[in-house]
């Protein structure tokens, strides 16, 4: 990365980078101090008196949807632009300052920020640090949702001022809306603070009706300083940076919001070539060259009706012929010799200077290389952040044992960003490292992790005609905690799709007649837009038959049906897609009745049906039991009717079969048909003919005179019976 030339590079600065755990203790430090990272609390001067200030602006009186409450406070009816609502005095090494707040102009548009003036009232030297030396404006107010981004249009702000703890409180607040056309108030409270530290609070309330989704607030400062707007600026602490121009140092930090970009004023509009502050090192330079420009952002925030998102931030000027570096001391002791001091392996190193209010970044490593043999670490009270000047030496502690019964050493796991899915234009891979502090304790031979710098978040990058489905690479939050679970590696894939809304359409099979709920709740804008449905059920090549993300339908016959669906974003661009429901066949189910007993005349009818939700065609045949073949049945819709003759009294099974020609599966159903004996003659078991015929009684099977069946008689049976009957005729004529 690129340094500045015109400052100094300190060691403490570089390791900034490979020690973020530091960093995590100093957002810690900062919420406790409700937002006061780069303030220092100090005396401020208001006429003769001195008073102590907080640096924040907590104590705001505000009304319960979250906006702050300027009922108790001064509203200037009559301002002119450059009107000077708030001036505050301080003293820095001898030299007497004064801070002014000023209207910006024009003054009948809401801006991101007062126009603010510091002047050395001794050397009789002012400096203004805002849009064209004061006679402008700072900045506007971003919104951006949905893909689009615009200013908040919010006209003739009226003006406050209040005091809050002896302090003068400008402030200057108006309802507006949105790019959209959502209704908002805003409003910018700036408060001077000892050393020459402006704060602000800058507050976005939702007066409309509906939520404000997946949105991001804004507010920008043009860091222009003595005309001449092409200033470096260099990465201070996490979310902080400063600049330096014509003897001028500018502390620029932000509390209650997610990440600070800065790049070219000119290109503010679409960010082109911004960068995020977070992924430089203290020291480093993170822009040059260019109208250079700082963007505090709230990124893809909710905002019910009714509640309020403040950000804050803060600025801090000094003269840099007053400034002086900031200085730290490292002292060894042994704590089993009741803290009786311990001598440096290198006592040079145990003396560190580096940027006023910037991160001393002092870590375990560090302090085991300062520690000599025969000793283990067993703790750190260490300090966060170099004092504003020189004023005091601070002193870190480190803690140690005698014994050297560990090994200390460092471990690195790497993460791996994938993208894939813009062709030619897919992104190349990005490789990511972090380092742990490893400590193995050469007894047991377990090896702890801690201190892990974790990985900055990598914004996917834009590709003309595609868009990322993932942000950005989400960053991995440093760990200071000991953990004995080794670290792995890691793949983050992001995966592009073309730039244009995406229908997806989504439906559980279904069985034929039944309800179908088709849905369409997984397309998506890769914009972030609402999208607008339209559904073609009947493919007629018509979208006109649903405008929700579900529909519901009733399933026809069997098979892959194609429905489709067409959703248009915002930009009025349209896609469509089709989607094949499955569709199960129903078997048809057929309906008989009860068994039927039918007269000695063996006629049987029957009107029959079958049921089948389908929209099919239907193929139907019946066996009625008694050998003749099977019939095709005549089907009037689902019904039919049954007729068949039975020559011989008997039980016959009728059968009856219906199959569709959609699924190509059969149903059927049975009855059972009693034919009875004609009147007088026994019944026959089922199944048994009829007698047709009766021999005389002379030739009774059984010799009795009993009629037996001359069907059922075999022809050997008849000729023995007529030759029984002659030979006993013959005896009788003998005999007389």
């Amino acid at each position: 990365m690129n340094r500045s030339p015109s400052i100094p590079q300190t060691r403490v600065g570089a390791r900034l980078a490979a020690r973020a755990a530091t960093a995590k203790k100093m957002a810690a430090r900062r919420a406790a101090a409700a937002g006061a990272a780069l303030a220092v609390v100090a005396t401020l001067t208001t006429g003769p008196s001195a008073v102590s200030a907080p640096p924040t602006l907590d104590q705001l009186a505000r009304l319960a949807d979250g906006s702050v409450d300027f009922s108790g406070w001064t509203r200037q009816t009559s301002v002119a632009e450059r009107t000077v609502l708030a001036r505050d005095s301080f003293t820095r090494n001898g030299v007497p300052y004064q801070v002014e707040l000023r209207v910006p102009a024009p003054r009948t548009a809401f801006t991101a920020m007062f126009s603010n003036v510091l002047a050395d009232t001794q050397a009789n030297r002012r400096h203004t640090y805002a849009y064209e030396l004061g006679s402008g404006y700072t900045s506007n107010l971003w919104f951006a949702q949905g893909g689009n981004r615009g200013r908040i249009t919010c006209a003739a702000p009226a003006f406050y001022t209040a005091t809050l703890q002896d302090s003068p409180v400008a402030a200057k607040a108006c309802a507006g809306k949105t790019p959209a056309g959502a209704d908002v108030t805003v409003s910018d409270v700036v408060r001077v603070v000892a050393d020459g530290g402006v704060f602000h609070d800058i507050t976005l309330t939702n007066t409309g009706t509906a939520a404000l989704t997946g949105f991001s607030f804004e507010a920008m400062l043009d860091t222009e300083l003595d005309g001449d707007d092409r200033i470096p600026l260099i990465k201070s602490t996490t979310n902080a940076l400063y600049i330096e121009n014509t003897g001028f140092r500018l502390y620029l930090a932000m509390t209650g919001g997610d990440r600070v970009v800065v790049g070219d004023f000119t290109n503010s509009s679409t960010l082109s070539g911004w960068a995020d502050v977070a992924s430089f090192a203290a020291g480093d330079v993170v822009v040059t060259g260019v109208d250079s420009a700082v963007l505090y952002q709230a990124v893809n925030r909710t905002l019910a009706p009714g509640t309020s998102l403040t950000l804050t931030f803060d600025e801090r000027l000094f003269p840099v012929p007053e400034i002086e570096p900031g200085r730290a001391t490292v002292k060894l002791v042994d704590d089993a010799a009741g803290g009786a001091d311990v001598t440096p392996t290198n006592p040079a190193a145990a003396n560190l200077t580096g940027e006023p209010l910037t991160e001393i970044g002092f870590t375990l490593a560090d302090a085991k290389a300062l520690t000599p043999a025969g000793y283990d670490v067993v703790g750190i009270d260490n300090i966060d952040l170099y004092d504003a000047d020189n004023s005091t030496v601070q002193e870190i502690v480190v803690h140690l044992r005698p014994g050297a019964t560990h090994t200390y050493g460092t471990a690195t796991v790497t993460r791996i960003i994938v993208y894939q899915g813009a062709g030619l234009d897919t992104p190349p891979t990005v490789v990511q490292q972090q380092t742990f502090d490893t400590d193995t304790n050469n007894a047991t031979g377990v090896v702890s992790y801690s201190n892990g710098t974790g990985y900055l978040a990598v914004p996917s990058p834009a590709v003309a005609g595609f868009w990322p489905l993932t942000a950005e690479a989400p960053p991995v939050a440093p760990s200071a905690a000991p953990t004995t679970a080794a670290p792995d590696n890691a793949t983050v894939t992001v995966t592009y799709v073309t730039d244009e809304p995406h229908p997806v359409i989504t439906a559980q099979p279904a069985m034929e007649g039944s309800q179908v709920t088709i849905s369409a709740t997984g397309s998506f804008d890769p914009r972030g837009g609402q999208l607008v449905y339209a559904w073609d059920l009947d493919n007629d090549g018509v979208y006109d038959d649903g405008d929700q993300a579900e529909v519901t339908f009733t399933a026809p016959g069997a098979g892959n049906h194609p429905v489709g669906l067409q959703v248009t974003d915002s930009l009025g661009r349209t896609s469509q897609m089709t989607f094949d429901v499955v569709v199960g066949n129903v078997v048809p189910v057929v309906q008989l009745g009860g068994d039927v007993e039918v007269g000695a005349h063996g006629l049987f009818t029957l009107d029959g049906s079958f049921a089948d939700p389908g929209v099919d065609s239907w193929t139907a045949e019946v066996s009625y039991g008694d050998g003749t073949p099977a019939e095709t049945l005549a089907l009037n819709g689902q019904n039919f009717t049954l007729s068949h003759r039975y020559g011989e009294p008997g039980q016959y099974t009728v059968t009856v079969q219906v199959s569709d020609l959609a699924g190509g599966s059969t149903g059927h159903a049975t009855v059972l048909v009693t034919v009875p004996a004609p009147s007088g003659a026994s019944s026959p078991p089922p199944g048994a003919r009829q007698p047709q015929n009766t021999l005389p009684a002379e030739l009774g099977a059984t010799g009795s005179g009993g009629a037996a069946p001359v069907g059922g008689a075999s022809l050997a049976l008849l000729v023995a019976g007529l030759a029984a009957l002659a030979a006993s005729r013959l005896r009788r004529a003998r005999m007389r």
